[in-house]
């Protein structure tokens, strides 16, 4: 076993206590929106908190001492998956994280022998609890004498808004005989309550959200259906509870490629590629969707990712982060931390992954530096620096490989807990 020993003498400052699962008993009377919440990056003013995987691995980088611990308040704990540990409870499978109001929230996958489905927890900043909110869908295990059918679920990613959750779910697998159910809920995160957005239970006439975004009183999402006609991005007033289907970028400018990629709550930007195999922004008014005079060039044939930030965006382009304003003037760009090489030979590719960072936290950005191993290294720069083109990178914190902390893969472990 490789647990590190470096949390003991932090944890003296943390408050013990059990980290038994328990019902939520939070009461907040007004709850904050979508900034800077809903983003890569979970910072506080004295730490980071992340997750080594995607199973619940939860753990949190001190600024002012840079120690780095699991997320748990039992100091003999060897965060290895069992049902007392608040950092790496049972190894559950999870979404994304979301730090919202001094709690980490994630959507698990749950099952027993009888049921499965999904439920969002909170864990406190402190390590000290780890709380079911509510269960978003649990159906019974479905009994098959068919081996070559897996009923196995992804978790999907999730959003927070005013004090909402919004869950995308997919029971089963996206095959006819694998189907088990899709859906998307609300859940008041205070309560647990939740509310249909949109079910399914018959394949042929299922769909498939993947959420995008939530400005002002509208949750974006896009849907996927087995019918081309219910395919495209929605959004959900949270107000009146009414959806709208989002008018296609192709009526109001003449190319095919036009894709919406980046929310404000004024503005929709959508992006397309222009004749000299440049990625190009266009931005539409989110209330009657005629153009917004936003025209810009990004100079980029191959981009990781955009951000909207104080009205300006910031493009990541294979070695330059750039900052235009709305009207697509450039006000800024520095040198990336890590230059990749993108292989374009078989033909143009417009986006690639970047690793999983490419964030705006507490007026800092920041990406990540891989190694030759699953290690990341995060850094970040002021917003400022990069609008002065000035590129001062600073290390925040790193992600270890899980090697560092168990002898096999979380997920590995669960599944032969399982038999498998």
């Amino acid at each position: 076993m490789k647990t590190k020993k470096l949390f003991l003498s932090l944890l003296i400052l943390i408050l013990l206590g059990g980290c038994d699962i328990k019902e939520v008993k939070d009461d907040f009377s007004k709850m904050p929106g979508d900034k800077p919440y809903n983003r890569v990056v979970m910072e506080t003013e004295n730490g980071y908190y992340y997750n080594v995987c995607q199973n619940l691995s939860l753990r949190y980088k001190e600024k002012k001492t840079g120690k780095d611990i699991f997320l748990c308040a039992k100091p003999e704990c060897m965060h290895d998956g069992n049902e007392k540990c608040t950092a790496t409870y049972n190894f559950l499978e999870i979404s994304n994280s979301i730090l919202y109001e001094n709690n980490i929230y994630f959507v698990a996958s749950i099952y027993d022998d009888e049921t499965m489905g999904y439920a969002l927890f909170k864990a406190s900043t402190d390590g000290a609890s780890l709380d079911k909110v509510g269960d978003v869908i649990t159906i019974r295990q479905p009994q098959s004498s068919d081996d070559n059918i897996s009923y196995s679920s992804s978790v999907n990613n999730f959003i927070i808004h005013k004090g909402y959750a919004y869950i995308s779910y997919v029971l089963g697998q996206h095959s006819y005989t694998g189907f088990l159910g899709a859906g998307m809920i609300r859940m008041n995160i205070t309560s647990g309550e939740t509310e249909s957005i949109y079910s399914y239970d018959d394949y042929f006439s299922s769909s498939y959200a993947d959420i995008m975004s939530a400005c002002g009183e509208y949750v974006y999402y896009r849907l996927w259906g087995n019918s081309s006609a219910d395919s495209g991005v929605y959004r959900y007033n949270t107000d009146t509870h009414e959806i709208e289907k989002i008018q296609d970028k192709q009526n109001k400018i003449d190319n095919e490629n036009g894709v919406l990629d980046l929310i404000s709550e004024d503005t929709l930007f959508y992006t397309y590629i222009n004749e000299d195999d440049k990625i190009c922004i266009t931005g539409f008014d989110s209330k009657t969707f005629e153009p917004a005079g936003v025209e810009i060039n990004t100079g980029e044939s191959i981009i990781g990712g955009m951000l909207f930030y104080e009205d300006k965006i910031f493009v990541c382009g294979v070695a330059k982060i750039t900052a235009f304003d709305k009207k697509g003037q450039k006000i800024g760009s520095v040198d990336k931390v890590d230059i990749k090489e993108i292989d374009i030979s078989s033909g143009a590719v417009h986006y690639y992954d970047y690793g999983g960072v490419f964030d705006i936290s507490d007026g800092k950005l920041y990406v990540n530096k891989h190694d030759e191993t699953d290690t990341q290294e995060i850094y970040c720069c002021k917003v400022e620096d990069v609008l002065k083109s000035e590129s001062v990178w600073e290390k925040a914190y790193t992600i270890e490989s899980w090697e560092n902390y168990w002898d096999e893969y979380p997920m590995f472990t669960v599944m032969r807990g399982a038999g498998y």
